[in-house]
């Protein structure tokens, strides 16, 4: 599976280019309270890599952002994207908790200066299986033009200071369908 996502990452173009900086930064409170990180995947054929910070602010309420510099043939793109979380935690054995997302996301200098906004809502499910975590997400991306998101995650602590993440995304519109792989290594503070 890890090698299905990296071959992936490194030979398939995107075509929903616009909003594949959009991504779930979330790492579950039981491992970290406050984390940053990067996270690496394809955007516009060239491997690109994204740094993001996650904080807990208590059990159950987290912000997370991000930035992305985009190399793109003579120019240099920004993206960048903030979000909050309510999480809605459960006692359950593998079950752990819902959490509700409000996002905002910008892609800077996008042709020569026009910006591109949008908010995004996403509903992320959490489970916990002895010793990693599986994510998954559905949420919709408002902006220009709707789009839905997808995505899975498979969360593992590695040594006492560090978590790894393998995870999957799918952007589509009426048009267009997007799939990313991604990697992300974090460090926990």
């Amino acid at each position: 599976l890890i090698l299905f996502l990296v071959i992936n990452m490194y030979i398939f173009p995107n075509t929903l280019n616009d909003q594949n900086y959009i991504f779930t930064n979330f790492i579950p409170y039981q491992e970290s309270k406050i984390s940053f990180g990067i996270k690496t995947f394809n955007h516009l054929e060239q491997v690109q890599k994204s740094f993001f910070i996650n904080n807990w602010v208590t059990d159950n309420l987290y912000i997370d952002g991000s930035i992305l510099s985009i190399k793109n043939i003579n120019d240099i793109d920004i993206a960048y994207s903030s979000s909050i979380g309510y999480a809605y935690n459960m006692n359950n054995e593998k079950f752990k908790n819902i959490i509700f997302m409000l996002g905002y996301n910008n892609y800077r200098f996008k042709n020569n200066g026009s910006d591109i906004m949008n908010m995004s809502y996403q509903l992320l499910f959490n489970l916990k299986f002895k010793e990693f975590w599986i994510s998954s997400s559905y949420g919709i991306i408002d902006g220009d033009e709707r789009s839905d998101i997808i995505s899975f995650n498979f969360i593992k602590s590695i040594f006492d200071s560090f978590i790894f993440i393998v995870g999957y995304k799918n952007i589509f519109n009426k048009q267009n369908n997007l799939t990313t792989p991604y990697l992300s290594l974090i460090y926990k503070i």
